[in-house]
């Protein structure tokens, strides 16, 4: 179904160029025949004559605007000015009659194939600096916190697909970022960590924890999986989704040290070989593009 609005000129040409990801309107009798996967042809006032077709990806309904402003944004000043733009638009009478609802949107001629990666959020381990790899170790409440506000931040980005590592501390990530979102999730073993055999658990500082990630060097190690055996698993399974995803924009839900080969799949590994400094912090998001051929 395609539904029709007007719009000024600016909140329009945002649209047009990619800045303006969410319409924000009472929730009146027209606005509730909106769904997801709809269609919405906005006209540009004041003549009404140049026209763009957008995309629904999803619908944040809520009481208020402040509480609406609070689901979607972080920072407290911008909530109290977009809170305050709204009623230059709308009375607080009609948004206590009608309510109010955020419209997800993607411009359907300019819709990019990006792919974001997401690390998971604090463990305990991670606080005590252990070895963290195949051990499935789950969030802590600083972790939880974590997911929570990098939910936040994505919230503006269209993301169509999530494939997660299946460790717990991914997993618990990947549904706080897809909280009332339904976004598709695939589980997938080619995205958890690196094993990390003999030094699962110890303490980075009681062993040459930089050895480990020396690509150059591809130390040898009794159990742990060679880095170069773990990079190519992380580039064939980018291969892989590029084709099998092709179009699609796809949040990956992972870990530090997958972080490092994602990296390096589309920038190339550094001359220098310190690839720990490539490794995203805790629900830390990179934004990638595959070069769709």
């Amino acid at each position: 179904m395609i539904h029709k609005m007007k719009l000024k000129e600016s909140p329009f040409e945002r649209i047009k160029d990619g800045t303006k990801t969410i319409e924000f309107r009472l929730y009146d009798e027209k606005r509730k025949q909106i769904k997801i996967g709809d269609k919405i042809e906005f006209s540009k006032l004041p003549e009404l004559q140049e026209k763009i077709l957008v995309e629904v990806l999803d619908l944040y309904k809520e009481e208020t605007f402040e509480k609406l402003f609070k689901k979607i944004y972080t920072d407290e000043e911008e909530i109290n000015r977009k809170t305050k733009s709204m009623y230059q638009y709308y009375t607080p009478e009609k948004e206590k009659e009608y309510g109010v609802i955020g419209i997800k949107i993607s411009l359907i001629k300019d819709k990019k194939e990006n792919l974001y990666i997401a690390r998971h959020g604090q463990t305990d381990w991670n606080v005590e600096q252990k070895v963290q790899g195949k051990a499935d170790i789950v969030l802590n409440e600083k972790g939880y916190e974590q997911a929570e506000e990098v939910a936040k931040k994505l919230l503006n980005e269209n993301i169509e697909l999530i494939i997660c590592s299946p460790l717990k501390r991914a997993m618990e990530t990947a549904n706080i970022i897809n909280k009332n979102r339904n976004i598709d999730i695939i589980y997938d073993d080619r995205i958890s960590e690196r094993d990390f055999g003999e030094f699962e658990g110890r303490k980075k500082e009681t062993f040459d924890y930089q050895g480990l990630w020396s690509y150059k060097n591809n130390n040898k190690y009794d159990k742990v999986e060679n880095i170069q055996d773990f990079f190519k698993r992380i580039y064939n399974f980018l291969d892989d989704i590029k084709v099998k995803f092709k179009g699609k924009n796809i949040l990956l839900v992972t870990h530090g040290g997958v972080s490092i080969p994602v990296n390096c799949y589309f920038n190339g590994i550094p001359e220098y070989d310190n690839l720990l400094n490539l490794a995203l912090k805790n629900c830390e998001y990179s934004e990638y593009k595959f070069e769709i051929e």
